[in-house]
């Protein structure tokens, strides 16, 4: 297999300090395939920000040119729902990390943590504010070589809990969640 995981290193802290989001380094080169080869996508959800957060729904919209496959164990152990479309495309649904707290990174701090513990050799494969869900796929039989497969991911349910345990979802009842310190509030709210 291919390893395309983002690397995290300086520079993704610098990102986030010019523009409030941070630089995952990694490989663009497409990843040759052919009919019939299965594909096991790892889907990281990482937490930039300065509050403890929930990914409740992860969405996956799969091309034509993929299939779910619906027997996968990886599949069933991470719990997808599917949903075929009319245009041959599939999209996916997962509710796994939805009880599962990714920890704030607070923003730059996190990831100069993350470096600094790289750095001294501890054996830290992924930052403690990121988890992933995997789902694994087959190109269909009738896709062509040449055929660019674009599959697209996005949390679709995201939030935290607040002071009295009280689920907050993000971009709902005009909720504002984003990478600012201190800055979680109703739209509406004078800031």
């Amino acid at each position: 297999g291919v390893d395309r995981n983002p690397s995290i290193d300086i520079y993704s802290a610098t990102e986030y300090l010019k523009n409030k989001t941070a630089a995952y380094n990694h490989t663009k080169n497409p990843v040759n395939v052919k009919p019939g080869d299965t594909v096991i996508y790892t889907l990281r959800v990482y937490n930039e920000g300065y509050i403890n957060g929930y990914a409740k729904e992860i969405t996956d919209y799969l091309p034509a040119g993929l299939e779910y496959v619906e027997n996968s164990q990886i599949n069933k152990d991470n719990g997808w729902t599917v949903t075929k479309n009319e245009d041959g495309t599939t999209t996916v649904k997962t509710d796994k990390l939805k009880n599962t707290l990714i920890p704030a990174a607070n923003g730059a701090e996190g990831f100069a943590k993350y470096c600094a513990q790289q750095s001294i050799g501890e054996d830290v494969k992924e930052p403690e504010f990121s988890k992933s869900v995997q789902i694994e796929c087959k190109v269909k039989e009738d896709v062509q070589d040449s055929k660019l497969l674009v599959n697209v991911a996005e949390i679709t349910n995201y939030g935290y809990n607040d002071e009295k345990g009280n689920y907050i979802e993000a971009n709902k009842d005009k909720v504002d969640i984003d990478s600012e310190e201190d800055n979680v509030f109703k739209k509406n709210d004078d800031v």
